[in-house]
């Protein structure tokens, strides 16, 4: 009986708890036509009850667990932005798009020739202020993001959720996120990420500075994003830095180093570098598999220390790459793949495996995406592609970046978008080619 009553005690408690959180959980909301920031941000129509007019304003309300604030339709031309408030396991904080709005997150215009200290913090920031306080359970979801000099930055964090967001044209990184674990980037697109090194070429600067992601920490799910025409850098960047030499000895230990899965994703155009890099010893026994790289670093040639889908860089060992197809044509960099450790360059020194991987054997076929990046890309699929059913069955890759089910076939497809089952069917259109904001 005793042990009964505790039993209903221990209920009761977390009944209460639920019950508390569901109470407090809050919805805001953010218009630019016809928000205020005076207003609650609590209700959608003109009024004190109605909308607020910035992000910045969002950000500052006292966010909570299973708090969301819906951004609608407008470009937001602010900067800084800083989420510095965390949710809970299961009830994260989300900031995200109003369904069916396309909002814009304007940091810029960052001009490196003439940039302040202060410019180089135009981008959304997600920080508690404590490097050993992670941030934690925060969802930001379909947002466009451009012209700053970073996307999103993260330092220190836990859960964190990046899904659907459009980031593009930016100076620096896409996502700069270190020290991050259990953290999910899965159906992004990132674009033309430095695009001053695009436009005025590398002027002396190392053109390996500047990528789509650039992240460490443990356990990360990096699925169904594109990574299209990255100026300097790789697509993504997986560091198995430390908190000693390398980074802040204030990053928790255990944030430190890489592991993760890297699966479904479509690297493309890359001018110096290649899709990836498996960077430094602690990132060990990461997972590569059933991602298209394609016609990467353009501008290189072949050489054995790096490859057009992926290099390592003094990388641990016990890598696994499997089921990608990999095409590429000449004059550009057409080796798939490529070792550096000390002065020593091979195609592999014994830091991984592979196995079912195509390589240079048939072009994806793409509905548009020739040699060179087209005005408008495409990367669905079109009957008869090699990528088509020859995808390993992933349990945490349940759909593809638009949600369509997978698998549709026979088997999963490799690359960001899995192919209509039906023959002859027309795959949806794709999403615009950004343009750079003024």
């Amino acid at each position: 009986m005793r042990r009964l009553n505790r039993l209903s005690v221990a209920v009761s408690l977390f009944a209460a708890l639920l019950a508390a959180q569901a109470i407090h959980a809050a919805t805001y909301y953010v218009d630019r036509a016809i928000g205020s920031d005076s207003n609650t941000g609590l209700g959608q129509t003109a009024g004190a009850g109605g909308p607020l007019y910035s992000l910045k304003a969002a950000l500052a309300k006292p966010l909570a667990p299973g708090d969301v604030v819906y951004l609608k339709n407008g470009t937001y031309t602010e900067y800084p932005l800083t989420m510095s408030k965390s949710g809970a396991i299961g009830n994260p904080i989300t900031i995200r798009n109003f369904p069916g709005h396309t909002p814009i997150i304007n940091t810029g215009p960052f001009v490196r020739a003439t940039a302040a200290a202060s410019d180089y913090n135009r981008r959304l920031y997600i920080y508690s202020g404590s490097l050993a306080n992670p941030m934690h359970d925060v969802t930001i979801q379909g947002l466009e993001i451009t012209n700053g000099h970073d996307g999103i930055k993260n330092e220190s964090g836990d859960r964190l959720v990046f899904r659907n967001n459009y980031i593009h044209d930016t100076y620096g990184q896409g996502m700069l996120l270190n020290g991050c674990n259990d953290c999910v980037v899965d159906g992004n697109r990132f674009v033309r990420i430095g695009i001053h090194f695009l436009e005025q070429g590398c002027g002396g600067f190392n053109c390996n500075q500047v990528h789509g992601i650039y992240n460490v920490g443990q356990r990360w799910l990096i699925i169904n994003n594109i990574f299209e025409e990255t100026a300097a850098g790789w697509g993504l960047h997986a560091a198995g830095y430390n908190n000693t030499t390398d980074l802040n000895p204030g990053y928790p230990a255990d944030h430190m180093g890489w592991t993760g899965r890297v699966a479904n994703n479509t690297f493309t155009y890359s001018k110096h570098r290649g899709g990836m890099i498996v960077y430094r010893g602690l990132n060990i026994g990461s997972i590569i598999e059933n991602n298209i790289f394609y016609e990467n670093a353009q501008l290189e040639s072949n050489n054995s220390c790096g490859g057009q889908a992926v290099s390592f860089l003094n990388a641990g060992g016990g890598h696994i790459i499997r089921n990608n197809l990999i095409y590429a044509t000449a004059p550009g960099r057409t080796g798939a793949f490529g070792e550096t450790s000390g002065s020593t360059c091979g195609i592999n020194l014994g830091h991984y495996t592979e196995s079912g991987n195509i390589i240079n054997v048939s072009n994806p076929k793409f509905v548009n995406a020739p040699a060179a990046v087209p005005a408008s890309p495409d990367y669905h699929l079109m009957s008869g592609s090699p990528a088509i059913d020859k995808g390993l069955p992933l349990s945490f890759v349940t759909t593809d970046i638009d949600g369509v089910l997978r698998p549709q076939g026979s088997g999963y497809d490799i690359g960001a978008f899995e192919s209509p089952a039906a023959s002859g069917a027309n795959p949806p259109p794709a999403k615009p080619k950004g343009l750079r904001t003024p």
